[in-house]
């Protein structure tokens, strides 16, 4: 059985946070579509954390936390069977860095997975949007003078 997705042509992009929808398609061995679908069929989404060069914390520490400890490093999707060959597909990523994304159908790679070529073929995840409560204040200004604005850095 051969597969696609409607993922679209890498570089593959995603928000921190937000749920990324698509849809895997089934084919026979000679592209035909599979218009029926079989309780056997098991499909697998799997991000596989590479790093968060790009996105380093504010403070220069890489993390808070012990990201991997703490989340681990392989983010598994989910899909839903339509019925009629298609599989409504979703993954969820939190951390903002480069991500190796797997889609197999029974354990078999789709055309294209796993992306992860060196700049090219990885899935990005990016920041979300500002949160308050996760922000940090430098160069804190100690004294201040009245009538005299000053600045400091969030």
């Amino acid at each position: 059985m051969n597969s696609v997705t409607n993922l679209g042509l890498a570089p593959l992009t995603a928000k921190a946070g937000l749920t990324t929808f698509f849809l895997v398609t089934t084919y026979d061995l000679y592209g035909n579509l599979e218009k029926v679908s079989y309780n056997t069929t098991k499909i697998d989404i799997l991000g596989t954390y590479v790093n968060h060069n790009t996105y380093l914390s504010p403070i220069g520490v890489p993390d808070l936390s012990n990201w991997d400890y703490v989340y681990g490093k392989d983010i598994k999707g989910l899909s839903i069977d339509n019925g009629d060959g298609t599989y409504s597909s979703q993954y969820t990523i939190y951390r903002a860095g480069t991500y190796a994304l797997s889609i197999k159908v029974n354990y078999v790679d789709l055309q294209g997975s796993p992306y992860s070529q060196p700049s090219s073929d990885y899935l990005y995840i990016t920041p979300s949007d500002i949160y308050a409560p996760n922000c940090v204040v430098k160069q804190v200004v100690l004294t201040y003078t009245a009538g005299v604005t000053s600045t400091f850095k969030i």
